[in-house]
């Protein structure tokens, strides 16, 4: 099945769980703070993406060195993420994508191991496999 990868790297904002801070506009990957404490949450709106076999496609999120990542919501709903604290996870999306989305990631810092990060985190994709349709 080939594969079409977008990468989510600008038009993310980032912001403590507390709500005592306004969200800060970044770019991923990102270097988190040394002196960062705490729950952020990270937020991107995205498009659903013009496909030219509708029905065909099956839609993933790819997200690599997300060291501390505890939380993944898509329009609201949480997605399941099955190993703690891991550096990468591939999740489906098992239900459509609306025209206007929202990717929501909730970062805990306290469990970034920042000596292993080499100052970079976080690289995220919404990756498009296409079926054939040829198949049983």
């Amino acid at each position: 099945m080939p594969e079409h990868l977008i990468r989510f790297r600008a038009g993310w904002e980032v912001a403590p769980m507390d709500g005592m801070s306004a969200p800060v506009r970044c770019i991923l990957p990102l270097d988190w703070p040394d002196e960062g404490r705490g729950t952020r949450r990270l937020v991107r709106r995205f498009g659903r993406p013009r496909t030219s076999r509708s029905g065909c496609e099956i839609f993933e999120l790819q997200l690599l060195a997300v060291a501390g990542l505890v939380a993944v919501r898509l329009n609201g709903d949480e997605l399941t993420l099955l190993a703690e604290n891991s550096p990468e996870y591939r999740l489906r999306i098992d239900r459509p994508l609306l025209d206007r989305n929202i990717l929501e990631l909730d970062v805990d810092l306290d469990r970034v191991d920042r000596s292993r990060l080499a100052g970079r985190w976080g690289e995220v994709a919404l990756v498009i496999r296409t079926e054939s349709a040829d198949l049983p």
